[in-house]
């Protein structure tokens, strides 16, 4: 879904759809699966291009969820390009902040790729999403990423 006018904000948990609607809503909310259609919202004009978000994201919905994460928890991301897991755990660090504004989360997401391109894609993404404040990206092979206490510490970021 995309906000193409510009109407939902970040941080809002519920947004109205005036248009586009490509399902009623009797076949949005069946109880009976073999009803749904899948397709509730047509997007017509889309603010960026993306991949298919049922080939990058969907795969770690079910492991976003699990994390569960609070205001003040560090993540590390592992081949975090091009940003999607990232940005969305940004977003519910903020959403569940204490203070649940811009403002405010102890937390950050360290976000770490193979390369300086796919890094500078997630800095992107960040700052699109407005959340590269708690994002600290950095170039980094995951397949090497055995470190001893001495080349890594939090304090410094």
């Amino acid at each position: 879904m995309v906000d193409v006018d510009g109407n939902c904000h970040r941080g809002y948990l519920k947004i109205t759809l005036e248009r586009n609607c490509s399902s009623s809503r009797h076949e949005i909310f069946s109880s009976n699966p073999s009803e749904l259609s899948g397709i509730g919202v047509l997007v017509t004009k889309p603010l960026y291009r993306t991949p298919s978000i049922s080939t990058s994201l969907s795969l770690h919905l079910s492991s976003l969820i699990f994390l569960q994460n609070k205001p003040r928890d560090n993540i590390i991301d592992m081949c975090a390009s091009p940003g999607d897991k990232t940005t969305h755990i940004a977003s519910l660090l903020l959403r569940n902040s204490s203070c649940n504004s811009d403002k405010f989360s102890d937390g950050i997401i360290i976000a770490t790729d193979r390369s300086k391109q796919k890094v500078d894609k997630i800095n992107q993404n960040a700052v699109r999403c407005g959340v590269k404040r708690l994002v600290k990206s950095f170039v980094l092979d995951a397949t090497k990423a055995i470190l001893s206490d001495n080349d890594f510490n939090l304090k410094d970021l």
